[in-house]
């Protein structure tokens, strides 16, 4: 009997990494530091100086909008990949989603009526939607090149 062997071209490499980017892991892979890192950030220093007004913001108004950006952009990143959608580069398409995270985090501020931490909000949500965004850039080839 003979033994199959599997040999992977560099185009079944590339349809592989096509399919890979956009699934559940690779949004735990991006949400988990979007709120962690926002988090540990503002909630390490809060311990030391027993700060805890800043304690509280550090896990509600910091790193919740963080991680919600996160995800939102994650989800439409994903769906225009899936239609092919190319946008400009990756400097620009994060600039966009940064402006785009700037004005839904203050719809919601309106909103909720958040006005004391619009600041905390407005910032944390800018911050998670550019980096998902740099991150996960839209292009029309998918290897492993850096732009």
């Amino acid at each position: 009997m003979q033994e199959l062997k599997l040999v992977y071209t560099k185009k079944d490499r590339k349809m592989e990494n096509k399919e890979l980017r956009f699934t559940k892991k690779a949004l735990l892979k991006n949400a988990i530091p979007a709120y962690l890192g926002p988090f540990l950030m503002s909630g390490i220093p809060s311990f030391f100086l027993k700060d805890n007004e800043l304690m509280h913001r550090s896990y509600s108004y910091i790193a919740i909008p963080s991680l919600i950006a996160t995800v939102f952009c994650f989800i439409v990143l994903s769906y225009l990949h899936k239609k092919k959608v190319v946008l400009f580069n990756r400097i620009l398409t994060a600039l966009l989603f940064g402006i785009l995270m700037g004005l839904l985090s203050m719809i919601i501020v309106e909103a909720f009526k958040l006005h004391t931490h619009t600041f905390d909000i407005l910032l944390s949500s800018i911050i998670g939607g550019v980096i998902v965004t740099l991150m996960n850039p839209l292009r029309k080839d998918t290897d492993e090149k850096t732009l």
